[in-house]
């Protein structure tokens, strides 16, 4: 694997991309998470992650999904298509362990990787 870093380039940063990716991108639903995918422009992949403090409650908990998340799409970073991805955290994400949260996660880059062109 070439080493791929998870620069502010790779991100979502301005709201306006959030709401356009969660209202007109299309929707993959994990028991834990949700992908809203829209295709851009770039030549590269960015993600937003949205974990609310209402469904994981504890910073510590967020915090790590979060990390999860990263580094699993800084791995996958090279393989996955153009789009902007959002990942909306469900309240039962911090009830499993994060193993099997990354696992999920993993696979669900994976069926995305397949199922979107780009």
């Amino acid at each position: 694997m070439l080493n791929a870093s998870y620069r502010r380039a790779h991100r979502l940063l301005e709201s306006h991309d959030f709401t356009a990716a969660i209202r007109y991108g299309r929707r993959f639903n994990q028991p834990t998470f949700t992908l809203c995918v829209r295709t851009n422009t770039l030549s590269w992949p960015r993600l937003g992650l949205a974990v609310s403090r209402r469904n994981v409650r504890r910073a510590s908990s967020r915090n790590r999904l979060k990390r999860v998340m990263r580094e699993v799409y800084r791995q996958m970073l090279l393989e996955l298509p153009c789009v902007d991805l959002v990942v909306l955290v469900h309240t039962d994400a911090a009830a499993i362990p994060v193993v099997l949260f990354r696992q999920s996660f993993h696979a669900a880059l994976r069926a995305l990787q397949s199922s979107v062109p780009g």
